[in-house]
């Protein structure tokens, strides 16, 4: 596996981060934040079965936060229901 090329970079969230995350089709899920940057953050979720999909577009509360619009950039399933994703801000 090749070496990962941050653009952003990466900082450790304070302890049990929550991330809130409310889809478009009104699925409301709690994760745990594993990672912060400029402009995104990554979490760790327990799901049945993963219904997020890459560029998919969702509003997130991170921590203490304002809810804001993201984009999913990167999904892997660690474990048998257990998805770290990755999701950019979008701006504007």
């Amino acid at each position: 596996m090749g070496e990962v090329k941050r653009r952003y970079t990466r900082f450790a969230p304070d302890a049990n981060t929550l991330v809130k995350l409310k889809t478009s089709s009104g699925i409301e899920h709690i994760g745990l934040a594993s990672s912060e940057a400029h402009k995104g953050f990554a979490g760790v979720f327990v799901f049945s079965q993963n219904y997020l999909n890459i560029d998919d577009i969702i509003q997130a509360e991170v921590g203490e936060l304002a809810l804001a619009d993201y984009i999913v950039r990167w999904s892997r399933e660690v474990d048998t229901g257990i998805f770290h994703i990755g999701f950019e801000y979008l701006e504007g």
